[in-house]
């Protein structure tokens, strides 16, 4: 928040020519290159989350896709509640919601 505060008011005072000091210069620059910093940072997540959600979703439907679904299933029967309460699994049925 700090930093793009000190950013606007870097610009602002460029555009008005009112930057005197190289104090003045120097922090100005170093805010707008963290400010340049945070935002690739924020690129940087926004595709890794794109890329996370399309390695485990079906890019038709955007539902869980068959990989994660077993990979779910497996942890719930290897779960020891799970294994306790059912000796084993017979079936398995997987309806659509209405």
């Amino acid at each position: 928040m700090r930093t793009a505060l000190l950013v606007a008011l870097c610009v602002s005072a460029t555009l008005a020519s009112t930057v005197a000091s190289a104090d003045d210069k120097a922090a100005c620059l170093a805010a707008t290159q963290q400010a340049q910093s945070l935002r690739d940072a924020h690129k940087l997540v926004e595709a890794r989350e794109h890329m996370r959600f399309q390695a485990t979703h079906d890019s038709l439907t955007s539902l869980l896709n068959r990989g994660v679904i077993m990979d779910l299933l497996g942890r719930e029967i290897a779960d020891h509640d799970i294994a306790a309460r059912y000796e084993r699994v017979r079936a398995l049925t997987i309806q659509p919601a209405r």
